[in-house]
């Protein structure tokens, strides 16, 4: 019975699928820095343009196969439907995962104790006085390097870890320590941040007051 599972997922699997998981796979590790996804809109749209049609079509012509083979090959037939909703479930699964920052968040979650350390450091050593401006910092955190740290007049330590443009003004990503809702000293506009863990936030800022 076991052999018999084992041989028909064996059966489903293809290289069309691992393709795709490979392809899921290199978008969550991308997430892993801030703001390397939202740099590359252009890539990636121009990316869903092109594998959009192809999905759409693998899908179409999978589902005209079950409808032909039906009467003729029912276990054909189930197998399709693994591989099509396995299909299905691996892009869903993935844009979940992207859409609510979970490979950010948990690999946050493993290199925390280091950001918490450097703010308990400044506050023993009594040196936490960025008040509303910006220091140099290009100090390793875990897999990212921040490049400026500043602790907000108005609420929250701000670690900027990347830059990036949007034709006009630069973008700054990072993670923040207790935010404020008004904005931050890499600028206001387009002010948004999302709960991580504890009182860690994930930032997105434009530097257009």
């Amino acid at each position: 019975m076991t052999h018999s599972l084992w041989s028909k997922i064996k059966k489903a699997f293809t290289i069309r699928q691992l393709v795709l998981i490979i392809f899921c796979a290199a978008l969550l590790v991308w997430q892993l820095w801030p703001g390397s996804l939202e740099d590359s809109v252009f890539f990636l749209a121009i990316t869903a343009i092109i594998w959009f049609p192809i999905l759409l079509a693998v899908g179409v012509y999978t589902i005209f196969k079950i409808f032909r083979r039906y009467r003729t090959n029912r276990e054909d037939v189930i197998l399709l439907c693994c591989r099509l909703a396995l299909n299905i479930t691996i892009i869903f699964f993935t844009l979940g995962l992207l859409r609510f920052h979970v490979p950010l968040r948990i690999s946050f979650c493993s290199f925390k104790s280091s950001f918490d350390s450097f703010i308990e450091e400044q506050q023993l050593d009594n040196t936490d006085t960025f008040a509303g401006e910006k220091a140099v910092l290009n100090k390793r955190f875990g897999i990212w390097t921040v490049d400026e740290y500043a602790k907000d007049s108005r609420g929250g330590t701000y670690f900027r870890i990347d830059t990036g443009s949007d034709m006009i003004d630069q973008l700054s990503y990072g993670f923040v320590f207790r935010p404020n809702r008004e904005g931050t000293p890499f600028g206001n506009a387009g002010y948004k941040y999302s709960w991580i863990i504890g009182n860690w936030y994930y930032f997105r800022v434009s530097d257009d007051w």
